[in-house]
This record gives structure tokens, C-alpha cells and sequence, in this order.
């Protein structure tokens, strides 16, 4: 079973192999009981003191027993779950990327949201199913010990019922597999559903249609589960019909071939029916435990598929003549974004910065702008022909450390995030200066290392996302069409009076995306993007836009 192999792979092996040792000791002692009760109905032993202590000694070591394996076993799960976790959370944020993320973004929510409580749940029943698969097996043995020819007659019925359910269970499988994927289309319909609200809001036809979607997809799940676990409880109705048929024999029958045997079957019976318990509890559990089997494999596949290659990974620390940034000159940057029939390249491009330096890049909508800063800043993973860095030949990977401590960028569609996270001690003036500047003081201030309000309009939150990144202290920020949200007037303070404050006062080197051509001449540099090529716009064109 994959969710045991996927135990013992994320464990200490010493600790769950003693643990599985214990339950199945645990399962030694409850045939143990067993045979004192049989002991005492057949009169083997008298009703003494001694015997007393040794069945009560029996029941003790049998509580003692399950409470350490199941305490055991729920730590050892449950230390699974924060590692999975963990593993996960480790995974997203040092060794993915950006395209690998959004790509997989509803399995994500999938995996936290259902697959790792449901490995969780199934690892508590895990328990129950060791303790019973250990009590079956001894009580083979002991009923062994009986009669030979009832323990033949006894796995022949079991033989019988395995199969049954092995061909119910074949079928049952694959409708789980498929419930489990629909959860994914469901998360997506819900993203989309959270994130378009304001558009289904008023268009009734598209409300309309996505509700009968997601009514349809829940309802497949629906169907999907249901026609599963009733397979699944079929196998245990045949489970007890198996048994009462076998009672019958062994009670009825077996008495008439075998008289000699006689005295033996009540015996033989009270075991079997002390069998029936755990049998029971191993197939009622099993629906439980594939679909845990189902969820390892999606937390599985996820972790696999969003991992990066050992050269595409950003690990390291950059070097201390880094971390001031003087200038760079990156040679033949060229990126290819593959499309289902085509593919748009970006590229190739010389593009060199200078320190205190403002660039503007301007370009008609799928002009490859956002795709250009994306593969500077290393979130797509882009070919160059040769990176200077201070004037120093560095190697990508120097580069994509670079860009992840000294490069800030503020996307159009960018987050802001509720607290200033990698940033230890916050100076309440400076931030304050900062909150007048923006003229935002009046609606928020400095609380709990974050913002006390974020519930703002959208160029509003523009402007606390770019004294968050100011506060963060990189050298080089990146602005996505920044000023497009803002007021006629605010705009215009932007770009007159923001902008030269940030790299004379605030010793910032900046690079804006930005369709406000009035405004082309605050640039000491002026590109145009055009098909996925780099133009810089020389004075007497610039002069001539502005015209």
C-alpha cells in the first residue's frame, strides 16, 4: 500500500518498524484473551485466583498496548503532515517557479485543502487496520492450533471473499481516482468564481452558466463517490453473508463428516466469530485508506512536478561587491513563451542599467514588455549570451541572486501583503514620511509590522505597495504600469515629483512600463517594445513624442 511506503520513506524507519511491531503484538494479545475465554468454556482452566490474575493481566497489557502503538503511531503521522507541509511550502517558495506555481495553482489548494487532511485521517485509521491485520493472523494460528481442517475450510471462505472483493474493488478504484480529480475542476471553478465576482455579478448568463458547471462537476463527484463506497460496502455485506454461510457449515455440517472433531467447534466458532471484528474493520476501512492512497499520489506528483531542475534552482548567498549595484549589461536575453499551436519569442535583447538611473519601456498591449521584465528578473527562465554585473562577468545564477535581493518589482496585477514580511525592525518616521509623501497618512498607518488598512482602492494599495518595497531597501525597482490607477493629479505628482525624489533622496534606480507618453521626458532612457524587440527611442524621437 503506497500510503505505508510513503510512511516509512518520510520517517525514522527504526521507530515505525518497532511501532508496527508493537501493533501486531498488540493484535498477539487480543487472540490471547481469546484462547483464556475458550479456555475457561471448555473447562481447561478452573475459575481460580491465579487464572483470574492472568486473564486481567491479559486485558491490562491489551490497554497498555493500543494506548502506546496509537499514541505512537497518531505522532508519527501527524510529524508526517507538518513535514509534508512543510515540504511543500519549502518547494513553492526555493525550489519552483513562477510558471510551474500558476500551472498547478488548483492541485495546490487541492493538496492543503483535502489531500493532506485526508492522508491524515486515513494514517489514524492505519492503526486500526495494523492492530487487525495482527489479531487475524495470530488468530489463524490458534485457530490452527484447533483444527487444521477447519483453518483449510476457514481460508478457503476467506479465499472466496478476497476475490470477490478484489474484482468489486477493481472497479470501485478508478471512480475514486476520478472524484479526486474533479475536486481540482471544482477549486478552479471556485477561483475563478472568487476572483470574476465582480463580473458574474453582472452578467446573469455567465452566473448562470458557471453556477450549471459547477452544479454539474459536484454532482459527478457526487456520483463518482457514491457509486464507489457502494461497491465497496457490498464487499462487506458479502463479507457477513460469507460468514454466516461458514457458521452454518462449521455449526451444521462439520459436525456430520467429522464427528470425532465435535468437541473442537464451539471453540472454533467463538474464534471465528472473535475473527469477524477486525475482518470487518480491514474492508470497511479499505475506501478510507484508497482514498489516501490517491491523495499520496497527487501530494506526490505535485511535489515532483513543481521542483526545478538543479540548474534552474536560486540557492546561495550574493556576494558582498554585489550588493551595492553599480551597473549591468545583460547580452542576448531571449525568452520563448509556448503557446498550443505557436510560439512568441521575446528576444534577443541587449539591455544595459546604470545606478540612479530612470528607464521607461512603452509598447502596444502583447508587445512582450511584461514578459522582457519577467525573464530580467529571472521569474521566467530566460537564455543570455553573457551578464555583466558591476562591470563583471557573472553567471545566471549570480544574477537571479542578485535580482531576488536587489531588484523590487510592483506588478499590475501585484499583491500586497498584510504584514512586512522579511523585513526585521520598521522605522515608524521613516515610514511616516513615507505615508505623507504618498498622501495615503490620513487613511493609514503603522500597525503590527503591517498596514492597519489594506481595504482601499486599487491606486491606493499601488502606493502602499511601493512603500512596502521601499521599505525593503533594494537598489532597482521595477514598475508595471504603476501610475495607470492613479488620479490625473497624483499621476502627475508621480512622475514630476515622486520619481525624482526616489533616485536623488532615496538613491533608487528605476525601470517603468508606462503608456504616459506626456510625461516620456522624466526618462533618461526611453525603450519601445514592438513584436518581442528592444528599441531604445533616441532625443529627437522622444522630442517628437512629446510633441
Amino acid at each position: 500500500m503506497k500510503i505505508i511506503k510513503f510512511l516509512f520513506q518520510h520517517t525514522n524507519k527504526l521507530k515505525l518498524s518497532l511501532l508496527f511491531t508493537l501493533g501486531a503484538i498488540t493484535g498477539l494479545v487480543n487472540t490471547l484473551i481469546i484462547s483464556l475465554v475458550n479456555n475457561f468454556i471448555n473447562q481447561t482452566m478452573e475459575p481460580t485466583a491465579t487464572n483470574a490474575l492472568y486473564y486481567g493481566g491479559a486485558i491490562v497489557g491489551y490497554v497498555v498496548l493500543n494506548i502506546i502503538f496509537f499514541r505512537g503511531l497518531i505522532q508519527a503521522s501527524e510529524k508526517l503532515m507538518v513535514g509534508m507541509k512543510k515540504q511543500i511550502f519549502n518547494t513553492l517558495l526555493t525550489k519552483s517557479n513562477f510558471k510551474k506555481v500558476t500551472t498547478h495553482r488548483d492541485s495546490i489548494y487541492t493538496a492543503f485543502s483535502s489531500d493532506i487532511n485526508t492522508i491524515s485521517e486515513s494514517l489514524l485509521l492505519l492503526v486500526h487496520v495494523i492492530v487487525s491485520t495482527a489479531t487475524v493472523l495470530s488468530c489463524f494460528v490458534y485457530m490452527g492450533y484447533l483444527s487444521w481442517k477447519l483453518l483449510l475450510l476457514t481460508i478457503g471462505v476467506l479465499i472466496i471473499g478476497v476475490s470477490a472483493f478484489v474484482l468489486i474493488f477493481k472497479i470501485a478504484y478508478p471512480q475514486l481516482e476520478k472524484s479526486r480529480d474533479l475536486q481540482d475542476t471544482i477549486v478552479s471553478l471556485l477561483n475563478q468564481i472568487l476572483d470574476g465576482f465582480k463580473e458574474l455579478s453582472i452578467f446573469s448568463r455567465k452566473n448562470a452558466e458557471i453556477e450549471s458547471l459547477t452544479n454539474e462537476k459536484v454532482e459527478e463527484v457526487y456520483g463518482y463517490k457514491v457509486s464507489a463506497l457502494t461497491k465497496i460496502s457490498i464487499t462487506t455485506i458479502l463479507a457477513s453473508t460469507l460468514s454466516f454461510c461458514f457458521l452454518g457449515i462449521l455449526l451444521i455440517g462439520f459436525p456430520l463428516f467429522f464427528p470425532a472433531e465435535k468437541e473442537v467447534v464451539i471453540g472454533f466458532a467463538i474464534a471465528f466469530l472473535f475473527l469477524l471484528k477486525p475482518l470487518e474493520m480491514i474492508i470497511s476501512l479499505t475506501g478510507s485508506l484508497s482514498r489516501a492512497n490517491i491523495a499520496t499520489d497527487k501530494i506526490l506528483n505535485i511535489s515532483k512536478d513543481l521542483k526545478v531542475t538543479e540548474k534552474e534552482s536560486v540557492v546561495g548567498v550574493l556576494s558582498e561587491r554585489f550588493l551595492s549595484f553599480k551597473n549591468m549589461n545583460i547580452e542576448g536575453i531571449t525568452y520563448t513563451h509556448e503557446r498550443k499551436n505557436e510560439s512568441f519569442v521575446v528576444g534577443p535583447i541587449d539591455f544595459s542599467l546604470t545606478r540612479n538611473e530612470i528607464v521607461f519601456i512603452y509598447g502596444g498591449n502583447g508587445s512582450g514588455k511584461t514578459t522582457f521584465i519577467n525573464s530580467l528578473l529571472g521569474v521566467y527562465k530566460a537564455e543570455t549570451d553573457r551578464i555583466l554585473l558591476n562591470d563583471e562577468a557573472i553567471e545566471e545564477k549570480v544574477w537571479n541572486l542578485f535580482g531576488r535581493s536587489q531588484i523590487a518589482p510592483i506588478y499590475s496585477d501585484f499583491h500586497l501583503f498584510d504584514k512586512f514580511y522579511g523585513i526585521d525592525h520598521i522605522d515608524k518616521d521613516r515610514m511616516q514620511e513615507y505615508l505623507e509623501i504618498f498622501e495615503i497618512n490620513e487613511k493609514v498607518r503603522f500597525e503590527n509590522h503591517g498596514f492597519s488598512t489594506t481595504d482601499l482602492s486599487m491606486g491606493q494599495r499601488k502606493r502602499l505597495a511601493l512603500i512596502a518595497v521601499l521599505l525593503e531597501d533594494r537598489d532597482i525597482l521595477v514598475l508595471d504600469e504603476w501610475a495607470a490607477d492613479q488620479d490625473p493629479y497624483f499621476r502627475k505628482k508621480f512622475y514630476k515629483e515622486i520619481l525624482p525624489w526616489l533616485v536623488n533622496k532615496e538613491d533608487k534606480t528605476i525601470i517603468a512600463i508606462t503608456h504616459d507618453d506626456q510625461y516620456f521626458n522624466v526618462a533618461d532612457r526611453l525603450f519601445k517594445m514592438e513584436y518581442g524587440a528592444l528599441e531604445e527611442v533616441k532625443e529627437v524621437a522622444m522630442a517628437t513624442i512629446e510633441g
